[in-house]
Order: structure tokens, then sequence, then C-alpha cells
């Protein structure tokens, strides 16, 4: 059976991953935001 302090030891990493990954997520979010015209590269078609 698992003890009262791994448990809490448990909880504390799951925490702290679900933390770094919405992190990360907001960060790819933001790479992947749609380019302005202005800044494209070059036509597509």
């Amino acid at each position: 059976m698992i003890s009262a302090k791994e448990k809490l030891q448990i909880r504390k990493r799951i925490t702290e991953e679900i933390i770094s990954t919405e992190k990360m997520v907001e960060k790819y979010q933001e790479l992947t935001k749609p380019i302005a015209p202005e800044n494209a590269i070059g036509r597509v078609s």
C-alpha cells in the first residue's frame, strides 16, 4: 500500500507536470498563430 507521504509526493509531481504542460500548450498556441500577409514568405498559388 502507498503511504501518505508517497501519495503527497505523487500528487505534487502530477501538479508540477500539469503546470508544465499548460505552459507548453500556451507556448505552442502562440507559435501556431496565423502569419500576417505583410510577413508572409511569398505566394502559395
